[in-house]
């Protein structure tokens, strides 16, 4: 079904260059670099929707139709990578299902955002969807995920991207998601995987050297993360924390994070254990930690 959609708008596209489409659009479609060119220089907004109900913009048209040195030409002139159809369809949604490799990677290039989604439009089966959604082509699809990119499915289960590359041990995506901004120790925010971190998934799935790359870059396991130290200053010198059996857990405290004393060690199954530090001294700033033992 998501296949007879994007066919439909191609369809719509190729009678609109004739009947609906306006100069720009047209000489896009086409791959006249000159009349793109020309139109620009009169003044022809390079974001301008066409008169047809689908809003295409120039870039759309270059996009579906495979005219690289057109995108180019309009991306230079200020084009949006993301501008959407009123079926909240970008140019990738539409290249990814033509299949257009040097497009995609231009659009990505750009900053096109590879997991876009449509939420409104005509067709309801199409909201939600996103451009992997969009190819049936084992190489497309390996580049969208090269780049992150997930199916719809997916990212409704709350994955993220390094979390789906972290199951997957793809170093690679991995490196360039994280050089891109994502965060390491992102969690799940709900679901059967809620808290888990992409180092979880790693370690789940015996994906040791994904493992370790995601701990070089500063990756936790949500189990870790809660037990990251915490500063107290002044108050109550007490806090609880999760237990798993089977695990011995020792609460340690520093006064500076370099030099750590151990204070009490417990081997009770929880599922939660209160600490109260009961020394008798009453310093005006102490961290503490939790450490598995065993």
């Amino acid at each position: 079904m998501k296949h007879i959609l994007i066919t439909t708008i191609a369809a719509v596209m190729l009678v609109a260059t004739t009947a609906f489409a306006d100069p720009i659009h047209t000489a896009a479609w086409d791959g006249d670099l000159a009349g793109v060119q020309a139109e620009l220089d009169k003044g022809v907004d390079v974001n301008e929707a066409d008169i047809n109900f689908y809003n295409l913009a120039p870039l759309h048209y270059a996009a579906i139709h495979g005219q690289k040195e057109i995108a180019e030409l309009l991306i230079a002139a200020g084009a949006d990578v993301s501008a959407n159809t009123t079926t909240r369809g970008t140019p990738l949604h539409l290249v990814a299902f033509e299949g257009h490799k040097e497009i995609i990677e231009l659009l990505i290039a750009e900053g096109a955002d590879v997991n876009a989604i449509i939420v409104s439009g005509p067709l309801q089966f199409n909201v939600g969807d996103i451009a992997l959604n969009f190819t049936t082509d084992g190489e497309i699809a390996a580049l969208l995920r090269k780049h992150g990119g997930m199916t719809s499915e997916e990212l409704r289960s709350g994955m993220t991207p390094l979390h789906l590359a972290a199951v997957n041990g793809h170093k690679e995506i991995v490196e360039l998601l994280i050089a891109k901004g994502a965060d390491v120790n992102e969690k799940i925010a709900s679901g059967s995987n809620k808290n888990k971190t992409p180092l979880d998934f790693a370690v789940i799935k015996k994906q040791n050297e994904t493992a370790n790359l995601l701990r070089t870059h500063g990756g936790k396991t949500a189990e870790e993360l809660a037990l990251m130290p915490r500063l107290v200053q002044r108050g109550p010198r007490e806090f609880s924390f999760l237990v798993k059996k089977a695990k011995i857990y020792e609460v340690q405290s520093s006064f500076n994070l370099l030099n750590w004393e151990v204070i009490k060690t417990y081997n009770q199954h929880g599922p939660r254990i209160l600490f109260e530090d009961e020394r008798d001294f009453e310093p005006q700033k102490i961290f503490y930690r939790v450490k598995v033992v065993e």
